[in-house]
């Protein structure tokens, strides 16, 4: 049997609902998909100015931390400069004792050739007169004899003063000579901690070398160098 035109009717309208259905359905999804793709933009530009102002901040305290740094090692450098500078005076006023002792040494040689001039002068007039008196001349000698042992007594004791302080000045002189002479200090390292910062300095001298700890503290917004530790 076939179907009327009456009994078609309702097949047609259910297929344009579907099709309408699908097209809203489509349309929701476009909507959707425009959407999604507004609001990922959105959030990916938002991460990037966030991510760009973290890097620009991180670079900026860097930046500032390493000028900190570099002022610090600055003063650190000019405070082993000027120990350098006054162990260099030590050195100096050695030297300039050592010169006095010299000049002192040419002194007292001068009033010992003078004092051996003068018991020379003495001797010649006491054996001019023995001729004529003897038991005069024998007591002049007696005397002299005396006197020579006080003058040579009085030089041998001066003598080993100057010589014991000379030699006294010579090796303290020496000491710090070696310890200078031919020596190049040079900084391998710096390490800040806080309110401490340690300087590794490498002291070479001909082949031999060594290397140590310059230990820095930081009081009242000052760095002042620590004694070395045993």
């Amino acid at each position: 049997m076939v179907p009327d035109e009456e009994d078609k009717v309702p097949d047609e309208e259910e297929d344009v609902f579907e099709v309408a259905r699908k097209l809203a359905k489509a349309e929701v999804a476009k909507e959707l998909k425009k959407k999604e793709k507004e609001i990922t933009t959105r959030v990916e530009g938002e991460l990037k100015q966030r991510y760009e102002k973290a890097i620009s901040e991180l670079k900026a305290k860097t930046e500032k931390r390493e000028t900190e740094l570099q002022e610090e090692m600055k003063k650190i450098e000019q405070e082993l400069e000027k120990r350098m500078k006054e162990h260099e005076k030590v050195v100096s006023h050695l030297e300039s004792q050592l010169n006095e002792s010299r000049a002192r040494e040419g002194a007292l040689r001068q009033e010992t050739e003078a004092l051996k001039a003068e018991y020379a002068r003495f001797r010649e007039k006491a054996e001019s007169d023995l001729a004529s008196k003897e038991a005069e001349v024998r007591e002049v000698k007696a005397q002299a004899a005396k006197e020579r042992e006080r003058i040579e007594s009085s030089f041998l004791k001066r003598e080993e003063m100057l010589q014991a302080e000379v030699a006294e000045a010579r090796r303290r002189l020496s000491e710090m000579q070696k310890e200078v002479e031919d020596t190049k200090f040079t900084i391998k390292s710096s390490t800040i901690k806080g309110d401490t910062a340690t300087l590794k300095i490498t002291r070479q001298k001909g082949d031999e070398s060594d290397t140590g700890d310059v230990v820095f503290t930081r009081e009242n917004g000052e760095w002042k160098m620590l004694p070395p530790q045993p």
